[in-house]
């Protein structure tokens, strides 16, 4: 579970969205302050709708879980009070940032999550509207520390440059799928 919270974490960590009027590069440092902060609604807020949109059908099978299950895991993953009705009357943005508020509170009890830094090494174009950011981070969960490249992909927007979900992500969802035999 441990190594579970910190790929979420380092997911959210390396995910850098823009803000309007900035480079992809400046939106790497921009997220990380925004992740530091404990701000998921903000966090959210800058990835693209879309992206979000996608998110929640990868996890809208936790509304669909058994009652003695189902109730348990949305407040996990939700905060107290969560019940199916309220995570499903949720918008995509508030469905991200409460989602991520409990991966992080979970983490917080497995030792506290440590944003330690991020560099941003460079930029790649794909097109005229995506833009490719490596990025190096280093952060840990409690004992567990890990440095990593990631390579964050950024879709230019009428309202700036925002973040897209990448392939981690997928992956980290069908297992956290697969982990309730769905």
């Amino acid at each position: 579970m441990k190594l579970l919270l910190l790929a979420f974490a380092s997911f959210l960590f390396a995910l850098a969205p823009a803000l309007a009027d900035n480079t992809p590069s400046e939106a790497a440092k921009a997220y990380y302050e925004t992740m530091k902060a404990k701000d998921y609604n903000g966090a959210a807020k800058l990835f693209d709708p879309e992206a979000l949109k996608s998110f929640r059908g990868m996890l809208d099978f936790l509304t669909d879980l058994p009652d003695e299950e189902g109730a348990e895991v949305l407040v996990a993953f939700f905060g107290e009070g969560a019940t199916k009705e309220s995570v499903k009357k949720l918008s995509d943005s508030e469905f991200f940032a409460s989602f991520f508020k409990g991966v992080m509170a979970q983490a917080e009890e497995e030792g506290g999550v440590d944003f330690g830094e991020v560099k941003v090494l460079g930029e790649v174009p794909e097109g005229a509207d995506v833009v490719h950011v490596l990025t190096r981070s280093k952060m840990g969960v409690g004992e567990l520390k890990i440095e990593s490249m990631e390579v964050i992909s950024f879709k230019k927007t009428e309202a700036g440059w925002k973040a897209l979900l990448n392939g981690e992500m997928t992956g980290m969802a069908g297992q956290l799928k697969a982990s309730f035999g769905k």
